[in-house]
């Protein structure tokens, strides 16, 4: 197995301006090209979350670049691809 050696630093920004907007974003850079994600080195993607129905109801919108692989929360991890582009999701909780 072929190790990579290299530095990485997440940094993450968000603001709540209001209770149902959340407006966020966030930079993953590297020391060097990582040739496990194409040769690059800087990641980023903004965004902004907006609730509707009490909190029911979430718009989410980015746009940006993500390198992808094991992303977890809440404790679940689910494989997502690298993506450039524009994202929208909307989800609807009972």
């Amino acid at each position: 197995m072929r190790r990579l050696y290299y530095d990485e630093v997440l940094a993450e920004l968000g603001w709540v301006p209001f209770a149902w907007l959340n407006v966020f974003a966030n930079a993953d850079l590297a020391d060097k090209p990582v040739a496990e994600y194409d040769g690059k080195k800087s990641w980023g993607e903004a965004g902004c979350a907006i609730d509707f129905d009490q909190g029911r109801q979430q718009l989410k919108v980015s746009a940006g670049r993500t390198k992808g692989g094991l992303v977890c929360s809440g404790g679940f991890c689910r494989w997502e691809p690298a993506f450039k582009g524009f994202k929208a999701a909307w989800e609807w909780s009972f």
